[in-house]
């Protein structure tokens, strides 16, 4: 993958960015034969996660979370989840920092609560155009931020038995740590649109654990 020359050249990568992470975390056998247990075996040859270029599909996000959770049991299958996010962000960085003035020096002086803030506004305007039936939008409270994501148009029923966002919230946990200098922050999943709530949030704690 190269590095995108502009915001537009983000539209394509992310999705590939995805199938590379589970192939780096789970090994390319491995992420063929969950991609076969979801139903999205042609995304691995394609080497697109979406149904257009740019436009992640909630849909697919499930059956990929649901695919690792039925091949690795519940609990492991979340927590590779959430070791793809991890792993999904680090290959943005490297790809479209500069695009998305992460890697700026105005950004890496800024106080510790601004650069969270920003951080975060600036994955969420990035899911929020690459991902064209989401909307995403971060408010902050008093000890929280909190991510909400919901779709222009809704999901019908329950899509699973537990909240399915690991990886987006594995996405969040390593920019927060990055963006921090290496400090771990407590990130929740409290709602979920495949677990029938309204919308998906995450709920992001002010002040790290360590």
């Amino acid at each position: 993958m190269k590095p995108p020359t502009n915001t537009v050249d983000l539209l394509p990568i992310l999705d590939a960015v995805i199938l590379h992470s589970m192939e780096e975390i789970i090994g390319a056998d491995e992420a063929r034969s969950v991609l076969a247990l979801s139903g999205l075996s042609n995304l691995g040859e394609e080497r697109r996660f979406s149904d257009s270029p740019g436009l992640l599909s909630f849909e697919k996000l499930t059956l990929l979370q649901n695919a690792l959770e039925q091949a690795y049991g519940p609990q492991a299958g979340r927590g590779l989840a959430l070791r793809i996010g991890r792993c999904s962000f680090h290959h943005i960085l490297r790809l479209c920092g500069a695009e998305l003035h992460l890697t700026d020096t105005s950004f890496r002086l800024l106080p510790l609560s601004q650069k969270l803030e920003r951080n975060l506004d600036t994955l969420a305007d990035l899911f929020g155009h690459i991902a064209d039936p989401f909307i995403v939008e971060v408010k902050q409270g008093e000890s929280k931020f909190v991510w909400q994501m919901s779709r222009r148009m809704p999901v019908e029923g329950k899509q699973a038995d537990s909240p399915a966002c690991s990886l987006i919230v594995g996405l969040l946990q390593e920019s927060l740590y990055w963006a921090s200098g290496g400090k771990i922050f407590k990130i929740a999943e409290t709602g979920c649109m495949a677990w029938g709530d309204s919308l998906c949030t995450i709920e992001v704690d002010l002040h790290p654990i360590g």
